[in-house]
């Protein structure tokens, strides 16, 4: 069925969306950790997805499969600029006052850019389409849903997630420098 193997190509591109913005993150944040802190908002994304394709009662489509690539780049949009915000003011403070300023100093606008963003998609995901055109509701609908949820989780997950992943790259690094540590030499016993 030409449907499906469309379906399961744009699944295949769904996967590879998400691994090549790990790897753009990873080169921005320049570590291997902190970028899985900002990938936590997607089950979030695609959970607010779901709801709103049934609150829409849109169906899940070719369309509706694009909508959720764009969702995997959009939704961590939010994320990269809170992780970076805080992890440059945790330069100039300890953690905690940095996850608690960057936090207060970037809800403004992650909440305007999603709103606007849902604002102009809206008429994509209610408008029904003229006879024999595409439909579009499905990806409209799609994104709004993730991006609402991904708004809203992206300012508890993400700061939750950047400290337990800060923690466990402190104590990785611990452990390699401790197991990398000169080790100590024995006197020679001359007999």
């Amino acid at each position: 069925n030409r449907a499906n193997s469309e379906i399961e190509e744009l699944q295949r591109a769904f996967l590879l969306s998400i691994v090549l913005v790990f790897l753009v993150m990873g080169i921005l944040f320049e570590s291997v950790l902190l970028p899985f802190s900002v990938l936590f908002t997607i089950p979030f994304a695609i959970m607010g997805a779901i709801w709103s394709m049934w609150i829409l009662r849109a169906p899940l489509d070719p369309m509706g499969m694009i909508g959720l690539i764009i969702l995997a780049g959009v939704v961590v949009n939010n994320g990269i600029v809170l992780i970076d915000r805080i992890h440059r003011l945790t330069e100039e403070m300890g953690r905690r006052d940095a996850v608690l300023a960057g936090c207060a100093q970037r809800v403004r606008p992650i909440v305007m850019t999603a709103l606007t963003t849902v604002m102009g998609l809206l008429p994509m995901a209610i408008q029904t389409p003229a006879t024999g055109s595409m439909d579009y509701r499905a990806m409209g609908a799609i994104v709004i849903g993730g991006l609402l949820a991904s708004t809203f989780f992206t300012l508890w997950v993400v700061p939750l997630a950047y400290t337990v992943l800060d923690d466990l790259a402190h104590h990785v690094r611990g452990a390699f420098a401790w197991a990398l540590r000169p080790q100590p030499t024995k006197p020679s016993v001359e007999s």
